[in-house]
């Protein structure tokens, strides 16, 4: 299975008013293909609340950076009471948005190294002792893509919305 090691969690951005909801998911799929990232969602659910319609996507964006390492990003989209509003011969929806990103590197996804004790420890060795600054290069990176991605999101709700 390997290991994971978590490099930031929690990172929010929220939203309250008028968007199109399948238009933040394609925006969000549209960044991880330009930045080479393979798409996994994990989660999809609808419930019709109160008020509203409440929405939880969770997507897993992860890039390979070498054969022993992947990096990963979490993003959990969640709608609360989103209510779809007609503008201009346009359905959108009104409502609450959290999009909340978590990342990490995923340390031997094959499983080659943990398969026995030794080669475990030879690996937890040179990880900890001789290649440190190779793993500073990835966490470096994953956490540039993703300010880069959560800043995308935060013009995605910055952006007028019905230019179109």
């Amino acid at each position: 299975m390997g290991y994971m090691d978590f490099v930031e969690r929690g990172i929010e951005v929220k939203f309250s008013g008028k968007l199109k909801f399948n238009d933040l998911y394609k925006e969000i799929t549209r960044w991880g293909k330009h930045h080479q990232y393979n798409i996994d969602e994990k989660k999809y659910e609808i419930s019709r609340g109160e008020e509203g319609q409440n929405t939880k996507i969770v997507l897993e964006l992860n890039k390979k950076v070498s054969d022993y390492a992947k990096i990963s990003i979490i993003v959990a989209l969640i709608g609360t009471e989103l209510k779809n509003v007609k503008i201009k011969n346009k359905i959108i929806q009104e409502g609450d948005v959290l999009v909340s990103l978590t990342n990490f590197i995923k340390r031997d996804y094959e499983d080659v190294w943990t398969r026995k004790n030794l080669y475990r420890f030879i690996r937890e060795f040179y990880d900890r002792f001789i290649g440190n600054s190779r793993y500073e290069i990835d966490e470096k990176l994953l956490k540039k893509e993703t300010r880069e991605l959560r800043n995308t999101i935060k013009d995605h709700f910055k952006a007028p919305k019905l230019k179109k």
